[in-house]
């Protein structure tokens, strides 16, 4: 019985550390950088990016000189996540 709940907890950490870094994949930060945050961070940062997109729906604008959606979200996210990782 033992053997059998180490198994489960095994398997649910597993798949929960795999949710982890997928998340992790998706935050707009350089993979060099993703793939080194813990799980405190992942949802840190991840937090912070969700309430950013709140303020910033659409971007920043062109107030910031950024002209395409895309790469107005991909700039902040980088700023962002480079601000998170000094604080």
């Amino acid at each position: 019985m033992k053997e059998k709940s180490k198994n489960a907890a095994r398997t649910r950490r597993e798949k929960e550390n795999s949710e982890f870094y997928e998340l992790a994949k998706l935050l707009p930060l350089p993979s060099a950088i993703t793939s080194q945050l813990d799980k405190a961070s992942i949802i840190r940062l991840t937090t912070s990016y969700l309430k950013m997109r709140v303020v910033f729906p659409e971007g920043p604008g062109e107030a910031w000189g950024h002209s395409s959606r895309t790469s107005q979200l991909d700039n902040v996210g980088r700023e962002l996540g480079s601000h998170l990782l000094q604080v």
